[in-house]
């Protein structure tokens, strides 16, 4: 065949080789006998050339291999099919905004029938400034994943239907997508002092709808907006859409994914806004699990029994899922005033997740303290209280759990002789002095017993935080600072009190019962420096010292406790 070029002079310009698609050229080659396996073509035909429209290149018979060989490459033209049904797209596409390496789409189930080079391409019938387009070589078969990055301006608003076509011919016609182009971006800012975040999150639990985050902005300007935060911890939360008026409006942003931590965490809000204050940041209130904990002590006014005045604290209101501590529930697993019991109960397989021991009535028997050792060193969260006078015994916990001791009595010191107070360290964000119940920092902590029985520590193991010192101003001035009445580990999940206080709830003096809690609240009271309390008692926060602590232990025993969360 002759091609000519249709200018004035005619002039022959070259030869035009047969042109078949694949399927006629396989029809050239085989019989039509069923199986379609025997080759048509002789040793005469080797070398025979045609131009294969499917792949778009030459390709001639090689009789020796017996087969179709492509001049453009050992590799030609892949073959493969594309599942019209599952293509996502992603990004924003915003008017008169360029497109990026965030705008691409996603054709998640392509089946390679044969490998080689691709070339894969959407448009628009609308033409709208921006199109799609891959290209590569598939070097395996069957089902892979092809990402068509955006190229372009979107010169309109609205929502353009795209068509899928590429080198191979296993595209169907209805292969389509659609997006969504929003208008010119919004002028607004965010209120962060009006950010809320709604529902529960707890982990491992799928985000829902009640799961928001709600904010309000100023608009200055109308246009189209996208306000997102990051994702992290396994959820994030997003909105968009179209701001048609200027003002103050609000903004539900829903959350999507499943928290994959058991504490709080900051979260920071980010918008396309191209005024000031782009971006706010937040917390998310995590939920505990339903956990439970266990009590060794005398069923008296010094121990956490589930009878006593402090039990009376675990509930709904301050340990429950709308609580201060935000937690499914908290129940008691089991109590006991006998050594022996509690050494089988925490040799058993379900462990507490916080243990209360306050030995003021229970004596601490060696298999109890290798026990409670034990219990520690897994893992378990221990809130102890010391008995008045026997450091001995806050030794052998201490050297079980740290292998150090450095626990003795107190020091006699001058002047009041009985229920001294102790300045709390000035800690505003440590999690025990200033938790969900109240801020202790810069307060005190009152003992409840002649001076020289509180137990106190010399030197602290490694990772540790004083809560409260073991000198004050008043009478123990010559005690070294260091010395500590009140403190609590990081790493082994124990906090030491220096002693088993009292607790009530109606005792208002001040020279007795210093943990106050009303209505099973956590109270201050004044109290302390028996014989000169009149001009010397301070306002002490016990109780709300030993709740905090509570809160600080259950949080723990979610994260890194003795039990999996």
């Amino acid at each position: 065949m002759k091609s000519t070029d249709p200018d004035a002079n005619n002039r022959i310009k070259g030869i035009i080789i047969p042109r078949l698609t694949k399927t006629e050229r396989d029809r050239l080659t085989y019989s039509d006998a069923p199986g379609n396996n025997t080759i048509r073509l002789n040793s005469s035909d080797n070398s025979l050339m045609i131009f294969n429209t499917t792949e778009n290149c030459y390709n001639f018979w090689n009789n020796t291999s017996l087969e179709w060989k492509s001049i453009c490459g050992d590799i030609g033209n892949a073959d493969f099919s594309v599942d019209c049904t599952n293509i996502e797209t992603n990004g924003n596409y915003v008017k008169g905004v360029q497109v990026d390496e965030s705008n691409y789409v996603i054709l998640k189930n392509v089946n390679v029938i044969k490998t080689g080079n691709y070339f894969i391409k959407a448009t628009s019938s609308t033409n709208n400034g921006y199109s799609f387009a891959a290209q590569g070589v598939f070097t395996s078969l069957g089902i892979q994943t092809v990402k068509l990055f955006a190229q372009g301006t979107p010169s309109a608003a609205g929502t353009d239907a795209f068509t899928v076509k590429s080198s191979s011919n296993s595209i169907q016609n209805d292969c389509q997508f659609s997006v969504s182009v929003q208008a010119k971006t919004a002028k607004f800012t965010l209120n962060c002092n009006s950010v809320t975040v709604n529902g529960v999150y707890l982990k491992g639990v799928a985000l829902t709808s009640g799961n928001t985050i709600v904010l309000n902005v100023k608009v200055t300007e109308t246009g189209s907006y996208n306000i997102t935060t990051e994702s992290i911890n396994g959820i994030h939360f997003y909105d968009s859409g179209i701001f048609s008026a200027v003002g103050n409006q609000s903004i539900i942003l829903n959350g999507v994914g499943t928290p994959t931590v058991n504490s709080d965490f900051p979260i920071t809000i980010s918008s396309n806004a191209v005024v000031d204050n782009t971006t706010c940041s937040t917390n998310i209130p995590i939920t505990l699990p339903a956990m439970k904990y266990a009590v060794i002590g005398a069923n008296n006014d010094y121990s956490w029994h589930p009878n006593s005045i402090r039990a009376q604290a675990f509930n709904n209101s301050n340990f429950g899922p709308s609580g201060k501590v935000r937690i499914m529930s908290l129940s008691n697993a089991w109590n006991t005033n006998d050594p022996a019991t509690a050494v089988t109960n925490l040799a058993g397989t379900n462990k507490p997740d916080i243990l209360m021991y306050y030995s003021y009535g229970i004596i601490p028997t060696p298999a109890l303290v290798t026990a409670l050792s034990n219990y520690v060193n897994a893992g378990g969260v221990l809130i102890f209280g010391s008995r008045d006078g026997y450091p001995d015994e806050a030794n052998a916990l201490l050297n079980g759990i740290f292998g150090q001791g450095n626990a003795q009595a107190q020091i006699a010191g001058n002047g009041s002789i009985d229920d001294n107070v102790y300045p709390v360290s000035n800690l505003s964000d440590d999690p025990i002095i200033n938790g969900p119940f109240g801020n202790a920092a810069g307060r005190y902590w009152g003992e409840d017993n002649a001076s020289t029985g509180t137990v106190i520590v010399t030197s602290l193991p490694p990772n540790s935080v004083q809560i409260a010192t073991a000198t004050n101003q008043f009478s123990k001035y010559t005690v070294n600072p260091v010395y500590s009445t009140v403190w609590y580990n990081k790493s082994k999940n124990f906090v030491f009190f220096g002693d088993s206080v009292g607790a009530s709830s109606t005792d208002t003096s001040d020279s007795s019962y210093p943990a106050l809690y009303i209505n099973a609240s956590p109270v201050t009271k004044r109290y302390g420096q028996w014989p000169n309390q009149n001009t010397q008692a301070q306002y002490i926060y016990n109780s709300i010292l030993e709740l905090n602590a509570i809160s600080w232990g259950l949080e723990q025993a979610a994260v890194s406790g003795i039990n999996t969360y």
